[in-house]
């Protein structure tokens, strides 16, 4: 996940893997890494989870961690305007390093907060639709389930385009006993992150 510090990144990671919630807002100053199973279409899926440092003077690092994302989840929280007008930045960031093909996920946090709120839901699923990503409104605080929707949707919107980038040239057809079928190889199976 990529977005400024204080929006709550790394407070979706936690409610997401361990349903928890730390009301402490000391902001994130190291990189953090995680892995997590999921089950999508009967099929076992490892994430590969990165929370970023939003912090400016550390945002170069975050360059380093992008490579090989698959998908990338852009943060705001929904009280800070400032917050939402910084996703050009890191939506800039990461097209850089990984160009337009990853799947783009845009959330705006912090919903119980509502009351406060600079950044009407309307505007966030404007930005998500101007940038072909998926939108969401979250808190961390309170949306435990929300949350697993969210990545779960995301999940199966990358596996889904990724089987429709088939090239069935690339694959062996039969016509046993006027019997059709695709063959995919082992490795075929993996690339798809089916394994």
């Amino acid at each position: 996940d990529l977005g400024e510090s204080g929006v709550g990144k790394t407070a979706i990671i936690k409610r997401y893997l361990y349903d928890q919630f730390n009301e402490e807002k000391s902001p994130s100053d190291s990189m953090h890494y995680v892995e997590k199973d999921l089950v999508v279409k009967k099929k076992k899926i490892k994430l590969n989870i990165w929370d970023t440092i939003g912090q400016e003077k550390y945002r170069s690092l975050s360059k380093l961690f992008l490579n090989e994302t698959q998908i990338v989840i852009l943060v705001y929280s929904i009280d800070d305007a400032k917050s939402f007008q910084e996703l050009n930045y890191w939506n800039d960031l990461y097209k850089e390093q990984l160009g337009d093909e990853i799947l783009l996920g845009v959330v705006g946090n912090k919903y119980d907060l509502y009351l406060n709120q600079e950044v009407s839901e309307d505007e966030g699923k404007e930005y998500a639709a101007q940038n072909n990503g998926i939108f969401s409104q979250l808190s961390a605080k309170e949306n435990k389930i929300g949350i697993d929707e969210y990545i779960l949707k995301l999940v199966t919107e990358y596996l889904n385009r990724k089987i429709n980038r088939i090239n069935l040239k690339d694959f062996e057809i039969i016509d046993a006993n006027k019997k059709k079928g695709i063959i995919l190889t082992n490795k075929q199976i993996q690339d798809l992150g089916f394994n």
